[in-house]
């Protein structure tokens, strides 16, 4: 008989144990990054967004920015853009950063007014804060 026979084999039942815990764990950690996304999802579409804002790309990111916005408050399909934008606003404490976003966006799209994307760019970054702290606030993180 060969040596090799009368050893016991190795168990793989300790291998598949700990694989699967950290399937588990890898499972936990990434869903709860996704429930983290989508419950800031609005803050994380207008921060992302406000990045290399130029005249060309600004209407598009603006309609993200509004279907974004349907977790915030639902815009009804007859309700004018600076209705809806004021309303926003008025949710997130009257600082009007949506709303200057909407005139830019119907001044580019109905008027072809030029528009200038460095003052938006910091209205969307501001945004991006206030709809955090709205999202904080709904379900009542407390910061420390």
């Amino acid at each position: 008989m060969s040596a090799s026979s009368t050893q016991p084999k190795p168990s793989s039942r300790s291998s598949l144990g700990s694989f699967h815990w950290t399937a588990i764990i890898v499972l936990t950690v990434v869903l709860t990054l996704c429930i983290v996304l989508i419950w800031q999802l609005p803050a994380l579409v207008a921060f992302t967004i406000s990045f290399n804002l130029t005249q060309r790309n600004f209407p598009r990111r603006y309609r993200l920015l509004l279907w974004s916005l349907r977790r915030v408050t639902r815009r009804q399909s007859s309700q004018p853009l600076t209705v809806y934008a004021h309303r926003i606003d008025t949710r997130l404490g009257d600082q009007r950063h949506f709303t200057t976003l909407t005139h830019a966006y119907e001044a580019w799209t109905f008027g072809h007014v030029a528009i200038h994307p460095d003052p938006l760019t910091t209205s969307l970054k501001s945004l991006s804060t206030q709809l955090a702290q709205c999202a904080r606030r709904k379900f009542h993180v407390k910061q420390n």
